[in-house]
């Protein structure tokens, strides 16, 4: 995939988040507003709470946003951006005729009922996994406040779902909302960034919209086992699970990370590092072959490290696909 077909699904990605944000902002803001019968010319109804102005901005959003793509939605959000012009002065005080608004009414009911729909679904989903999620990751935020404590000025600690999903975890500073916190996310630039929520000081955990099972089972590992969890990101990207930098040593890799930072996280390094990982992390069974990497899932019976994982998994979906071509 290339990076400008990466940048625009993650722009799509992001209105989409503010469409859903918008949704759910107007019902809140909207819910002690009267209902108004709205009714079209051929016999269309819905229950609005907009005022006819409210819904023409609301209208124009959605359009902008691509929520809404019909020709016809997009003539009205340009037609309502005309107030006062055209052969629209008539109408100046809101800037569609009355049965133009009646569609703008129909057309914005209908998108956030949709939207709405979607977000509940959401809330539903994250809720399911929270409560299957331990309750107390307290564990997590005393590694990153020791680090803070041993001269770390932004300790962070950084993982990915066996399906390479980065997960960042950030110790949050005294100026913020919720300091001494754990955010959690995907690392992005900020505003810019997939957040899955945070571990607050006590250790209990708040789940965003992005949270999912497989976020869950990283912050499990990590706050069953750090050095394990480390080992297992540091075999498979080659880098360290807190600076980020390249590892260079057999030793590091081994790890997961180097010496300086095994000092400041409170963590074994060298030979000690060695035998709890050679204790505690499987060894990948390979595909046909011989594999050293750690083994992250199990497949086939077998443990099996991410990239036999996925091989095995595509040998898998391409003789389902012979199966039903026969």
């Amino acid at each position: 995939m290339s990076n400008a077909t990466e940048t625009k699904m993650s722009e799509k990605a992001v209105i989409k988040k503010m469409a859903l944000k918008f949704a759910e902002d107007n019902e809140a803001e909207n819910a002690t507003n009267p209902v108004r019968v709205i009714t079209t010319r051929n016999g269309t109804t819905v229950e609005s709470r907009y005022s006819d102005r409210s819904v023409q901005a609301a209208l124009r959003f959605y359009v902008n946003a691509e929520t809404v793509t019909s020709n016809f939605a997009r003539s009205l959000a340009d037609h309502s951006s005309r107030v006062g012009g055209g052969g629209f002065s008539r109408y100046k005080a809101c800037g569609l005729s009355p049965e133009q608004t009646c569609w703008a009414h129909v057309i914005v009911v209908q998108t956030e009922a949709r939207l709405l729909e979607e977000v509940r679904k959401i809330k539903a989903a994250v809720a399911e996994v929270v409560s299957e999620f331990k309750a107390n990751r307290k564990p997590i935020v005393e590694r990153l406040q020791a680090a803070r404590e041993s001269g770390v000025n932004y300790p962070k600690i950084r993982l990915s779902t066996d399906d390479g999903d980065k997960v960042v975890l950030s110790l949050a500073g005294s100026a913020s909302r919720n300091p001494g916190s754990v955010s959690v996310t995907d690392g992005g630039p900020f505003e810019q960034n997939v957040y899955y929520g945070r571990v607050n000081v006590d250790g209990t955990f708040v789940a965003a919209r992005a949270f999912n099972d497989k976020v869950a089972a990283v912050l499990d590992a990590l706050a069953d086992d750090t050095a394990t969890a480390a080992a297992i990101h540091g075999k498979r990207t080659g880098s360290c699970s807190f600076c980020g930098r390249h590892l260079e040593t057999t030793e590091s890799v081994t790890a997961g990370y180097g010496p300086v930072c095994a000092e400041r996280y409170g963590l074994p390094w060298g030979k000690a590092a060695a035998v709890e990982a050679e204790e505690t992390v499987e060894q990948c069974h390979g595909v046909g072959r011989d594999c050293s990497n750690p083994a992250t899932d199990t497949i086939g019976g077998a443990p099996r490290c991410a990239d036999c994982y996925e091989e095995i998994r595509s040998e898998m979906a391409g003789y389902e696909d012979d199966l039903r071509a026969m």
